[in-house]
């Protein structure tokens, strides 16, 4: 296990670059790079959580999590009954921005909003499985919220990011290539568990790992 401040000495003896050549804020900033491109990789199952939120009578739009990044399903919580998952352009071409009231058997995702399809004609508790941002390193004693045992890595990206200010290419990529291996070790240790996953996004039993997720507003600017 490796907290922000061991990552950050790490990658301080590896560059011989201390305090004087590069503040620990900049370093911070890195770490908190790391995390966030380690997120975007995989479907990664430190990723899934999920909340509940009660429908209104008439109201067709609902807020996402503050955390939320994707949506993976929505269910009724009574029946347990998945709701089907629509386009915005396909409702909208069909209802226009004012769907029909009756049972929301459907929702889509526009805008960072959430829409039930049709508007509920009566109050209902939905359960909503999301994919949720990472939590980014809050202090010195904070550490990622993956297995212990694939912190390490984290650090490479910070060497490769020195490298860069000092011009060393070769040495960049060399940290570049090890920051790359780590997060693979990372996918293949929760691959390796996939079939420990519980079945409750409503997902066929072999998807866990997969591509890049788009819809992830948190993502701007890094």
């Amino acid at each position: 296990m490796a907290d922000r401040a061991d990552l950050r000495t790490y990658a301080r003896e590896q560059t011989l670059l201390d305090t004087d050549d590069v503040a620990d804020s900049i370093l911070n900033t890195y770490l908190d790079r790391a995390v966030q491109i380690v997120a975007t990789r995989f479907k990664w199952p430190f990723l899934e959580t999920s909340t509940t939120f009660d429908s209104v009578i008439d109201q067709h739009v609902y807020n996402m999590p503050d955390d939320w990044t994707y949506t993976e399903s929505i269910t009724e919580s009574t029946k347990n009954v998945r709701l089907r998952e629509l386009s915005a352009q396909v409702v909208r071409q069909r209802y226009g921005d004012d769907p029909p009231t009756g049972d929301a058997r459907a929702f889509y995702v526009y805008g960072e909003k959430l829409y039930l399809v049709e508007k509920p004609t009566q109050a209902l508790t939905y359960n909503h499985f999301y994919r949720k941002s990472p939590t980014l390193f809050a202090d010195d004693d904070a550490t990622p919220e993956w297995d212990s045992n694939h912190h390490l890595f984290l650090a490479e990206y910070v060497i490769q990011q020195l490298w860069l200010r000092e011009e060393d290419r070769q040495q960049a990529g060399d940290a570049q290539q090890r920051f790359e291996e780590g997060l693979g070790d990372l996918a293949l240790f929760y691959l390796d568990r996939a079939a420990d996953e519980p079945m409750v996004w409503g997902e066929w039993p072999d998807r866990i790992v997969g591509g890049n997720q788009g819809n992830m507003p948190w993502l701007n600017g890094v």
